[in-house]
């Protein structure tokens, strides 16, 4: 993927964060298709629960806390609290101010993130206070499925705007994986069956 996100069209100056952008959204979009391989159908969480429980529960809070995380960089502020500067996604606006709708995109973008944010600064980032001990009275936000699709076409359709007003190709940030999520519950199905036989042989042969 190191070459992914390099447009020669671009200008030099932001031809760097625009890559790096890029190479964060493709890697998102990953972790987001291998959490809904998994965790998105009753059939196949039950398959995970039959085979390793507890070991699919972690990867779950993984990849749960690892797309809040990664969602809430892409949407931070340029100027961080700490007085440093962040690679986010307005530190790529703020270097093309004359590309006509670009900031009414970017605040479409951060508007869908805030309440993800939240929860990043409440659970995942900090363990707030009160949130934590008192939850029925700082209740965080229902952040579900559509949410994130939104946010993900929200971060896709910015960069493709930027990319086409310098007159780029196509973009495109979600893959087909090898050895991802579907190919897992695969390999996963197939030894769960072949030891459930397994188990009635040796079940018949010991009656």
């Amino acid at each position: 993927m190191s070459d992914f996100g390099e447009y020669p069209q671009l200008p030099e100056d932001v031809q760097p964060v625009f890559k790096d952008l890029c190479q964060d959204l493709v890697s998102l979009h990953d972790k987001w298709r291998l959490y809904l391989d998994l965790f998105s159908n009753r059939h196949t969480v039950d398959l995970l629960d039959d085979v390793a429980r507890a070991s699919f529960q972690m990867v779950e809070e993984s990849l749960r806390s690892d797309v809040t995380m990664s969602i809430s960089r892409l949407s931070d502020e340029r100027k961080s609290s700490a007085g440093g500067e962040n690679l986010s996604i307005q530190a790529l606006v703020d270097e093309l101010p004359s590309i006509p709708d670009l900031k009414a995109l970017w605040e479409d973008f951060h508007d869908k993130c805030k309440p993800l944010r939240r929860y990043r600064n409440k659970r995942i980032g900090h363990n707030d206070f009160d949130t934590a001990l008192r939850p029925h009275d700082n209740p965080l936000p229902d952040i579900g499925r559509v949410q994130v699709d939104e946010i993900l076409k929200a971060a896709s359709k910015l960069m493709k705007h930027v990319l086409t007003h310098f007159g780029g190709g196509e973009l495109g940030f979600e893959r087909t994986c090898i050895g991802g999520g579907e190919d897992l519950i695969h390999w996963l199905k197939m030894a769960w069956e072949c030891e459930q036989v397994k188990q009635r042989r040796l079940s018949g042969g010991m009656a």
